[in-house]
């Protein structure tokens, strides 16, 4: 049984009321329950799943629901590329305390809208602890802090994801971590860049854990090609592999005196 398997038991057995929930499901010629992926998650109650059809989808600024599975019909990211047309962040998931999933999505060219600081090209998490990204790839996405993903207070799981070409005009390329403590587990961060923390940027006593996850070919080009940390962040790597980094080596700490 996989991870969604398991989780999808324990939901039953911790909340009845699963069992009776609804599956939504998209198509990209707007024929579906609903018109838009958007439009899926406004509609969808909680535990339900919106469930997305192969094809290529021209949307941003999609807010995830707290207790709602937003699943590809495949389950990998080359069947469902959702793209904002570098017109604002894709995805903003806020406040998500119960069990949430996002499965087999390519997100790209997510870009934040211009009256914005400069956070979260592809996917914005604030304090969100219990969502689970899978099979999921970040590719193309802009911004200040954080290309790829922002993550602040918060501490999400990310499993099988691909972060590439990826920019963080200022910090961070695929990821930035502001006092979060993400869960990387068999993850891929390649030719993403930033000025510091090309690959993974952490801050403000950010704790991110990686398991089996490799950096390859991403450029800090200020400092921290790989990973940059700074105001005693506490990154930890199990088993991972940092190479080919460009600019300021494989990974760079500020120390704080």
């Amino acid at each position: 049984m996989g991870i969604l398997g398991v989780a999808f038991l324990a939901l039953v057995l911790l909340y009845p009321n699963v069992s009776s929930s609804r599956t939504w499901y998209i198509a990209s010629d707007g024929s579906g329950d609903a018109p838009t992926i958007k439009a899926g998650i406004d509609s969808a109650a909680l535990w339900d799943t919106v469930l997305v059809a192969c094809g290529t989808y021209y949307e941003r600024r999609i807010i995830l629901k707290s207790g709602v599975a937003l699943v590809s019909e495949s389950g990998e990211a080359d069947c469902v590329t959702i793209d904002a047309e570098y017109l604002n962040t894709v995805f903003r998931c806020i406040d998500l305390d119960l069990p949430t999933v996002i499965k087999g999505f390519t997100i790209t060219r997510g870009m934040p809208y211009l009256g914005n600081p400069g956070y979260a090209g592809g996917m914005a998490i604030v304090g969100s602890s219990n969502l689970v990204i899978e099979n999921c790839e970040f590719v193309n996405n802009l911004t200040h802090y954080g290309g790829g993903v922002y993550c602040e207070a918060s501490s999400p799981s990310f499993v099988s994801c691909i972060f590439r070409d990826n920019y963080g005009i200022t910090e961070g390329g695929a990821l930035y971590c502001y006092n979060a403590s993400p869960q990387l587990e068999g993850c891929i961060l390649l030719s993403n860049r930033a000025g510091w923390g090309g690959g993974m940027l952490c801050t403000q006593i950010a704790a991110p854990v990686l398991t089996n996850c490799t950096f390859y070919g991403n450029v800090g080009y200020v400092e921290g090609g790989g990973i940059y940390t700074k105001l005693d962040a506490a990154p930890v790597l199990e088993r991972c592999v940092i190479a080919n980094s460009l600019g300021g080596g494989a990974i760079a700490c500020e120390i704080e005196f």
